[in-house]
Formats: C-alpha cells, structure tokens, sequence
C-alpha cells in the first residue's frame, strides 16, 4: 500500500474508490494530490477541526452529499455533538433553502451510525422541513437546546432578517467560523462577487487574511482551482486584518 492510498484510509475509514482509481492510473499524481491534501488541512490560520466543519457544511449548502459524508467522520471523530451539526446545517439553509435542510439527514444519520447509536426511521423518512425540524430537536443534546429553540422561532415567524441574525450571533459555534461557513458557499459555487454583505460581516467578526485563505486552500479541493481565483476575489475586495 502506497503513503497516499494509507493516507486517505486512515482519513476516510475506507479507501475512496475515486483514489484507487487515481493510483491506477497516476500513482504520481496521487502523491501530488495527498500532499496538496495533507497541507490544505494541516492547522494554520485555522484548526484542522474548523476546515473539516467548513467543509461538511460548504457541501450540504451545495448539496453534494458525498463530499459531505466524507467529512462528517472527520467532525464525529473530532467530537462534534449533534448540537453542532445542527447549527452547520441552519447556515446551510441560509444559502440554500429547505433542500439543506433535507440533505442534512443524511448526514445526521451517518453521524449517529459512526457514534454506534440508532438511526430513528423517522430521521430517514423525512420529507419535509418541519419533520427534519422535529428530528432536529429530538437528537440535540438536552443542554445544547437553548440555541436551536431560538433559531426554530425565528424560522417559524417566517421573519428572514430576524433568522438570519439569530443563525449567525454566538451559539455553540462562533459567529466567526459560521460567517465563513457562508462565504464558503458563495467561493465553491464561484459567486464571491455577490458576497459583499457577508464578507463586510465576516470582517467585521474579526475574520482575517489568514482565515480566508485557509478557507480558500480547502475550498479548492472540494470544488477546484476556480474556487481558489473566487477566495482570492474576496481577499483583495476588503480591508486587510491581523
């Protein structure tokens, strides 16, 4: 077995038949691909752990399932509760709308999966936002509800502004990393010249240079190169931080 098909086992559990294929037919490339990998997640300006919740929550608001499943065993084995998750998919919403939130299912079931627990059949029957939404609060942790009964009041008052600000204040997670969970939808879908409204809050949350260009590095592997011009796009369009 080659570092780069031992690499991607130790990461995915299992090696991707799409870097079997890879190997077959360009070990060399692999190794490029690993390396490139390897770096792109590598702590920087941030966590290891943050760039692997980016990227699990940029593909449910873009509704790539795969790419998704792939990284919610990087937030299980992190620790991630349910609570977390969950607050991920609410900014995926924010950019996507109801299919995100139907995605997420998935992604809640193979989380419970990979914990060893029950997948509820309700979980994987549910065809609309307020049976997910139901789903929703009963697998978040009893003492992490506080945040998602706000966040579903909002939803439920069918106020966009007020949701919106209730997604994206202080939670579980930091304004900061949802703020650039959003900016990471807008780079892998190459639409950063209409991100203005969340870069200027983004910076405003004290996301720096460094932060967005670690967005921007695990971006381009989820969505290519052109994700990467898009990241650079919002990096000369505001001012520069610490």
């Amino acid at each position: 077995m080659t570092d780069g098909l031992a690499y991607f086992k130790a990461v995915y559990g299992t090696v991707p038949t799409w870097i079997t294929a890879m190997h077959e037919h360009n070990p060399r490339m692999l190794k490029h691909y690993t390396d490139l990998r390897g770096e792109a997640f590598a702590a920087g300006a941030l966590s290891s752990r943050d760039k692997d919740d980016l990227i699990m929550a940029v593909n449910v608001a873009r509704l790539y399932a795969p790419s998704m499943l792939n990284h919610v065993k990087g937030m299980v084995a992190a620790g991630a509760s349910m609570a977390e998750f969950i607050e991920y998919f609410w900014v995926a919403y924010c950019y996507q709308g109801d299919q995100a939130l139907l995605m997420s299912t998935q992604a809640l079931a193979l989380a419970l999966q990979l914990r060893g627990q029950t997948v509820p059949p309700a979980l994987l029957l549910a065809q609309d936002v307020e049976a997910v939404v139901t789903q929703y609060l009963a697998l978040t942790e009893p003492d992490q509800l506080s945040h998602l009964n706000h966040i579903i009041a909002c939803y439920q008052a069918n106020d966009r502004a007020v949701l919106e600000q209730a997604v994206f204040e202080q939670g579980l997670l930091p304004s900061k990393i949802k703020l650039l969970a959003m900016l990471g939808n807008y780079v892998v879908n190459l639409q950063a010249a209409q991100a203005s409204r969340w870069l200027t809050r983004a910076r405003a949350a004290g996301v720096s240079d460094g932060e967005l260009a670690d967005l921007g590095f695990v971006c381009l592997l989820t969505a290519g190169i052109p994700a990467w011009f898009e990241c650079c796009d919002l990096l000369s369009a505001s001012p520069s931080f610490a």
